[in-house]
């Protein structure tokens, strides 16, 4: 299904007393998930929807959710690398307040793939029982990256690939770095799929690398693990990082990016002037990294030690 029908369908079975209470919403861009969802949330609040399921944008329940300021809306994004533990506590607090005038309660949580262990086991409870007329979306790019018992308690959404702009990657040269494409049984979906997890990881590793985030490859540690990646693709992922680190410098140069033309308002919020020397560095070592790698070297323990290696620089 494409963003439109999913809200649509979400709007229906809510009218039908049928709507579920957890549901996972699975796709291959954040920024078409967040997007699906602010269109499910207009549908499920506004209180003049079209026949064909549109919202009024003009009514209060409408002006209030984009203005951010709707009672009954809770929006969680990650704080830094991780959805924490504080965060989801405070929510879960948040949503036992009576909210007046409020008849369902949403729960939005944003790159749900970076919950962190601790901050998933403690909302497990609250999302198996969390009270009448709550509904949860977890956004997610990547549905190995979250823990079973969290995928358990809740049904999946799939945003069909035809209504995201995937050519944003093929055209930018990315997927092309990506192997076994002829592999997976034929499956070129889940190549793809795959394809997407990997890309996410590199946006948050390249991320933690150029900030020097203190906790920023433990955070995606798990992830890592959890993917498991073949060799070939492993090294994909430094080549991808690599690009990250030229397109990164390219953007504090004020010069076109070669290869993340799609994300480049994220480099753009990374990417500091004042740290060219410190991108190049980084790169260079990828180079290096990357010239060393051989079927008998783990990707992800020598990523790790070139993260720590700059961790230590920085401290």
């Amino acid at each position: 299904m494409d963003a439109t029908e999913i809200a649509n369908k979400m709007r229906r079975l809510h009218d039908l007393h049928r709507l579920g209470h957890a549901y996972i919403l699975l796709g291959e861009s954040l920024t078409v998930l967040r997007q699906t969802a602010h269109q499910i949330v207009q549908g499920l609040y506004c209180s003049r929807v079209s026949p064909s399921g549109d919202a009024c944008q003009t009514c209060d329940e409408c002006l209030r959710i984009a203005s951010g300021n709707h009672l009954g809306m809770t929006w969680i994004a990650p704080d830094g690398a991780s959805l924490k533990i504080a965060q989801m506590r405070s929510a879960w607090s948040a949503d036992t307040r009576k909210a007046s005038g409020v008849t369902l309660r949403m729960i939005v949580v944003e790159d749900a793939q970076k919950l962190t262990v601790e901050a998933t086991n403690a909302i497990l409870k609250w999302v198996e029982e969390p009270g009448e007329n709550r509904l949860f979306l977890f956004l997610t790019v990547s549905l190995a990256a979250l823990l079973p018992t969290l995928r358990s308690r809740c049904a999946l959404l799939r945003i069909d690939k035809n209504s995201l702009n995937l050519q944003e990657t093929d055209d930018d040269g990315l997927f092309a770095l990506w192997p076994n494409k002829e592999e997976e049984d034929g499956d070129f979906a889940k190549v793809q799929a795959q394809f997407a997890d990997a890309l996410s990881l590199v946006l948050e590793l390249g991320q933690s690398l150029a900030t020097q985030e203190p906790h920023g490859w433990h955070a995606v540690a798990d992830r890592f693990a959890k993917m498991n990646f073949k060799a070939e693709q492993g090294y994909a992922i430094v080549d991808l990082l690599i690009a990250y680190f030229r397109d990164l410098i390219a953007v504090s140069c004020s010069q076109p990016v070669s290869h993340f033309r799609a994300q480049i308002r994220q480099l753009q919020h990374v990417a500091k002037g004042e740290q060219i020397d410190h991108y190049a560095r980084i790169a260079v070592e990828l180079g290096a990294l990357r010239r060393r790698l051989s079927s008998h070297v783990q990707v992800a323990t020598a990523l790790e030690a070139v993260f720590l290696q700059f961790q230590r620089e920085s401290a």
